[in-house]
């Protein structure tokens, strides 16, 4: 019946096709077993297509989407939409100054690849942030002068910068003067040679003054929770988190020093990026396993602060869309783990739209709200 439901609602040669059911603990199923209406869903898959080579639609070539490389749709317990496309391989060079490199050959992105998730990485450093405190028995007001080696000691002779705790670097209200959107601040972090030093030399308007986007501050914060740890954080991080979950081939990469970095420079896998998503739509708990501590996810869900870009947890996103309400673990370009807790629902998203805001928002958005939240 199933089979017979994909081939007479195919056109132009795009079906619909149940995800492969793997053996990596996401349980997959049909549009119907989770409740979707498969009309908005095939028009998604023909949109999709549209700017793929082979794919003249004779319409121009915005019809469709740009760059758009990956797209899964998690709802009632069941993977039932896994989508990979064509596009670009970019990379985005951090070390000069933030500009993009265009030159590698463009590929296939599957479920197989890794995808550059940019600053998703910032979600799961908190993530990986919930879990320490629990274990190192830390809150988040425990201040970050404290848990810092005392090579940076001086610093907290400022009176404003010794006030600073693990919720002020959080959400982004450390009160450093900084500004990394209209101004090159992230530029001159990567020409540094150490992230703790150069932020903490920044001068400080005082936690809570204002809330301002810094890339910088979960660098700091990784650089404090290895020095509370007895072994390499990467290690304790796959062990205490990402083992767990089954991700083991994903690459996170450095800041300098060797520590790793905190707010972008991972590539991880969709399905792997779909199992962060579940655990916290789970509650925090992955195959029954409390991963994530309860009390942390609660606070994850909860606005910590506001910001003329929008409200604000622990390093994700509260947003909403259509009224629907959701957590956002999103990244430069088009990365996206969206959690929707009131329709049972994670969506997956990678793009290669680097440094295009808002193009990739705008994308994402038409893809939620004119499809998928039409097919529920």
């Amino acid at each position: 019946m199933l089979a017979f439901m994909m081939l007479a609602c195919c056109s132009d040669a795009i079906c619909y096709q149940v995800p492969e059911q793997l053996d990596d603990g996401i349980t997959t199923g049909s549009l119907t077993a989770a409740g979707f209406k498969y009309q908005p869903i095939e028009a998604l898959l023909q949109k999709t297509r549209m700017n793929e080579p082979g794919q003249d639609t004779g319409q121009g070539q915005n019809r469709g989407y740009q760059e758009l490389h990956s797209l899964l749709v998690y709802k009632d317990g069941l993977l039932v939409l896994e989508e990979y496309y064509f596009g670009n391989n970019d990379r985005i060079q951090f070390e000069n100054n933030i500009t993009r490199d265009r030159t590698p050959k463009p590929v296939q992105w599957s479920r197989d690849k890794k995808h550059y998730i940019a600053s998703v990485n910032k979600a799961l450093t908190a993530t990986v942030t919930g879990i320490a405190l629990d274990q190192l028995d830390l809150t988040t007001s425990s201040r970050i002068s404290s848990l810092l080696p005392d090579q940076y000691e001086h610093f907290f002779r400022d009176g404003n910068k010794a006030e600073v705790t693990i919720a002020d670097l959080l959400t982004m209200q450390s009160g450093f003067v900084w500004d990394e959107w209209q101004k090159d601040d992230l530029a001159q972090l990567w020409h540094s040679t150490d992230f703790s030093e150069f932020v903490l030399g920044r001068p400080n308007l005082g936690p809570g003054s204002e809330w301002q986007y810094n890339s910088a501050g979960p660098n700091l914060l990784l650089r404090a929770l290895q020095h509370q740890l007895d072994q390499p954080l990467r290690e304790w991080a796959g062990q205490q988190f990402y083992d767990k979950l089954g991700i083991t081939d994903y690459d996170w990469q450095s800041q300098p020093g060797g520590y790793p970095e905190g707010s972008a420079r991972m590539h991880m896998r969709p399905r792997d990026m779909l199992k962060v998503g579940i655990t916290y739509l789970n509650q925090g708990k992955w195959q029954g396993q409390q991963v994530i501590p309860i009390e942390w996810v609660n606070e994850i869900f909860k606005v910590q602060a506001g910001s003329e870009a929008g409200d604000y947890s622990y390093l994700f996103w509260l947003r909403e869309l259509n009224g629907i309400s959701y957590l956002s673990a999103d990244g430069d370009g088009g990365q996206y783990i969206n959690i929707f807790p009131g329709q049972n629902m994670v969506i997956v998203m990678t793009q290669g739209n680097y440094l295009e805001w808002p193009l990739y928002v705008k994308q994402a958005d038409d893809i939620m709200a004119n499809y998928i939240f039409k097919a529920l």
